[in-house]
């Protein structure tokens, strides 16, 4: 059975965005011929690949055989990419989709990005914050080379992982706070502090509670925010203490009344990592990327 790469393109396109209307603009096709390709792929391959919820062209999610075409499809077109370039010698234009957490991509790949283009004005890099969880399956569904920026919460196996760096735990309180001239505290010490922490269910506030349960102590919880940036400004507005994982730069606090204070306890840390699919792993132009942000040694 001859495959149609084309239409094997469109109508992955028309996946990853879940759009009708976005994927004909990425195409450079009408919302008609789009929907006309991948309805002629399925009559073809005998299955239905994309399913429309509640009917809305702007909702459109993939079947069983959707996912599966979604990971053998992204494979066919690499292959035929690296066939091309074999035989041609020729790169096509250096296209890469980078996909980050909302806080790697706040302080630390925003200014990265920025620093690659000038080294680098030749390769396109589109940057698209997700959450950690999010992060994996729009890297599986590209249809472009990609890579990802997270904290691990899961290890697919079909992407390769490799570690970029640890953060640790510091207090965070406001300026003028009585733990502010501190050195350095213990978890005991914040007994009677209002804390802030991040909401439940992420990782991050379930290192905080059981470094607490090992030090003995049991944490007053004020509050609890989604993001760093946010439990900052509420420290800064003297709505209670937190523990945060910060970059060394300073760069998360940086211009905030607040005062980073350091911990006696070792809590464990958070690890940011860097996630690549395998049909892309081997990339020139993602080790490239990964050697950049890795930097001198």
């Amino acid at each position: 059975m001859a495959i149609d790469l084309d239409a094997v393109s469109v109508t992955l396109k028309l996946i990853e965005t879940g759009s009708a209307e976005r994927a004909a603009a990425d195409c450079g096709r009408t919302i008609e011929q789009v929907l006309a390709i991948t309805r002629g792929l399925e009559h073809r391959l005998g299955v239905r690949l994309v399913s429309l919820f509640d009917g809305s062209l702007d909702r459109i999610e993939p079947t069983h055989a959707g996912r599966l075409f979604v990971h053998r499809g992204r494979r066919l077109l690499e292959e035929e990419r690296q066939f091309l370039q074999a035989v041609t010698g020729e790169r096509q234009h250096d296209q890469l989709r980078v996909f980050a957490s909302h806080y790697l991509a706040s302080y630390l790949l925003i200014d990265l990005i920025a620093a690659y283009r000038r080294a680098h004005p030749e390769v396109l890099l589109r940057l698209s914050v997700r959450t950690e969880q999010q992060i994996m399956g729009a890297m599986l569904q590209s249809t472009e080379c990609a890579i990802g920026f997270c904290a691990p919460v899961d290890f697919p196996e079909d992407v390769a992982y490799t570690h970029w760096f640890d953060m640790n735990w510091s207090l965070v309180v406001p300026l003028g706070h009585r733990l502010a001239k501190r050195a350095s505290v213990s978890l005991v010490d914040l007994a009677d502090e209002e804390l802030i922490l991040f909401e439940a269910g992420s990782t991050g506030r379930q290192h905080v509670l059981e470094a607490f349960h090992a030090a003995g102590s049991r944490p007053r919880i004020g509050m609890q925010a989604t993001t760093t940036s946010i439990i900052v400004q509420m420290v800064e507005a003297g709505l209670g203490v937190s523990l945060l994982p910060l970059l060394q730069s300073g760069r998360v606090t940086a211009g905030s009344s607040v005062q980073v204070v350091s911990v006696q306890e070792r809590l464990q840390p958070i690890q940011s990592g860097i996630f690549v699919p395998s049909t892309w792993a081997g990339d020139p132009l993602v080790q490239d990327f990964i050697a950049f942000a890795r930097g001198p040694g």
